[in-house]
């Protein structure tokens, strides 16, 4: 764990894990989690799934689906606060990028 300021813990327990330690588990930790989400995107590669626009910059779109995927794809501003479907065409850690589906 490590100690809040404020909560039971930080009045009960001694905080003795050394900071190199706290950083090291927070990396074993992190990188777990990127390669589990990694794995976990690859099921929407060729999937049709519906996103909420949310910005559009030079030509790129971005919103989220209803999981919460973030997603960009080529589209125009008055695509803005739309429900497009985009099939999922490639699939990185965080991101997901597609195309409409017309």
């Amino acid at each position: 764990y490590s100690e809040r300021e404020g909560t039971t813990a930080a009045r009960v327990f001694e905080d003795d894990i050394f900071l190199e330690d706290k950083k090291k588990r927070w990396q074993v930790l992190q990188s777990l989690m990127e390669e589990i989400t990694f794995k976990e995107n690859q099921k929407y590669l060729n999937k049709d799934i519906e996103v909420i626009v949310e910005s559009c910059v030079d030509g790129v779109c971005s919103g989220h689906s209803s999981e919460m995927k973030l997603v960009q794809f080529l589209g125009d501003k008055n695509l803005i606060g739309e429900i497009v479907k985009i099939n999922i065409s490639t699939a990185h850690t965080w991101l997901l990028k597609g195309k409409i589906v017309l």
